[in-house]
């Protein structure tokens, strides 16, 4: 099991290195704003975000 959370300001580089470090563990990268974004840039319902997150927070290994 492998799972990193990268926290950070915006701008700070985050998703650069999510994705620089699932390119070398072959670990899948989710990013929080397509779980919070619907497409059109509208947010989802509460509820529905948190079954999204926890969809994938179950998963075996992921870097978020």
């Amino acid at each position: 099991m492998k799972k990193i959370m990268i926290l950070g300001s915006a701008g700070s580089g985050k998703s650069t290195m999510a994705k620089r470090i699932g390119e070398i563990t072959d670990i899948e990268v989710i990013h929080l704003d397509t779980l919070f974004w619907a497409p059109g840039w509208i947010r989802v319902p509460s509820e529905e975000f948190e079954e999204r997150v926890k969809s994938y927070v179950e998963k075996e290994s992921w870097i978020m």
